[in-house]
């Protein structure tokens, strides 16, 4: 099995693995919270008051088109 890269992917963002921040969705228009985990990168639903995976977000971000924004 090969190792677990997420925590490198947090790293490049000054992050560490399930440190929680906001981003901005240029695609969504939406702000969100969000961490990386191990799993992948999860996103917080404040409905739900619940963290949930996604793929979305973490495209968004490695590509540019979400940014972290200031609390």
């Amino acid at each position: 099995m090969a190792e677990n890269k997420m925590g490198q992917a947090a790293a490049m963002f000054g992050k560490q693995l399930n440190e929680p921040f906001l981003i901005e969705s240029s695609v969504h228009k939406v702000a969100k919270q969000v961490r990386f985990t191990e799993r992948g990168m999860e996103y917080f639903d404040d409905m739900r008051n619940k963290w949930y995976q996604t793929d979305g977000f973490l495209k968004e971000i490695l590509t540019g088109q979400a940014v972290e924004i200031d609390e």
